[in-house]
């Protein structure tokens, strides 16, 4: 089965009905939590001090086993962020292609991020991963002795465990924060629908819950509860190639 992908058959008769999920304990954003000092290592920033393009970010053993076989994250899809620590104030830039998998499908990235002057400057990619394969320095420039990057994850996006093709496929949004549900309330489908500001992503299947619940960043203690018609599931099984 796919990774991400909850469910007991890949029918789309099955599987296109209403779905209640809960995301529990999801892991509070982190800019260090999928890259490592060295390869396989606890999470941590990287020197690159000596980067050229093609140097690889060595990857945390959150997500790789013994450094070589990814692990699924976090335990939800979750979307990448790039943080680049220039303590020489010295304009450092730097492009990285992030590789991974959404759905069991291959998802390649690339975000550049500029510090303009110096200090530490966080950008996210543009969609959440299941799993990290590899990141790579693609273009660097003006990096010095004590300059860092590092790889970790968003304050703000969960990944769906099913695959949706329309905004409407989200029917219902609930926060429950240690234990007392949010003031906001159920949010339901003419929210949920809306481009502007948008909560629901259908280019990776994902929930923006600190865009729906008051910029409220994700917390430890949340619990998210999802009505959802996994409406991109039969897309997914033709173009897997599990249909006959």
């Amino acid at each position: 089965m796919p990774a991400g992908l909850v469910g007991s058959s890949f029918s789309p008769q099955a599987l296109a009905k209403l779905r209640h999920f809960e995301f529990v304990l999801p892991i509070a954003a982190n800019t260090t939590y999928l890259s490592a000092a060295t390869k396989g290592g606890s999470g941590a920033a990287f020197s690159i001090a000596s980067a050229t393009a093609g140097t690889a970010i060595p990857l945390s053993s959150r997500v790789t086993d013994s450094g070589t076989t990814t692990k699924p994250l976090c335990p939800y899809a979750r979307l990448p962020t790039l943080t680049l620590v220039d303590n020489s104030g010295s304009n450092l830039s730097c492009t990285v292609q992030l590789i991974g998998r959404r759905f069991g499908r291959r998802v390649v990235q690339s975000k550049s991020v500029d510090s303009s002057g110096g200090g530490t400057t966080t950008v996210a990619f543009d969609q959440v991963l299941d799993e990290v394969i590899s990141a790579t320095i693609t273009a660097i420039a003006n990096n010095t002795t004590s300059d860092t990057i590092a790889i970790g994850i968003d304050d703000s996006r969960l990944g769906l465990p099913y695959p949706i093709r329309t905004r409407k496929a989200v029917k219902r949004l609930f926060k429950i924060s240690s234990g007392t549900p949010d003031t906001t309330g159920g949010i339901a489908t003419a929210t949920l629908q809306s481009a502007t500001n948008p909560i629901v992503y259908t280019t990776d299947s994902s929930i923006d819950v600190k865009q729906a619940y008051s910029s409220t960043a994700i917390a430890v203690t949340d619990r998210y509860l999802v009505d959802v018609v996994p409406d991109g599931v039969d897309e997914f099984v033709q173009q897997a190639g599990m249909l006959g």
